[in-house]
């Protein structure tokens, strides 16, 4: 399912088995996502 979003969202956030399988927009484990969370959020 994931795989099926990927190409158009410009932030995954997912575990560390999807991270590992999808790289560059995806982000795993809790702390990662919100911090890549609240980044996005802030524009930067």
């Amino acid at each position: 399912m994931a795989a099926t979003v990927y190409p158009y969202v410009d932030l995954l956030l997912t575990d560390r088995y999807l991270r590992n399988l999808l790289p560059e927009r995806s982000v795993g484990g809790r702390q990662k996502e919100v911090e890549a969370l609240v980044l996005r959020l802030r524009g930067e």
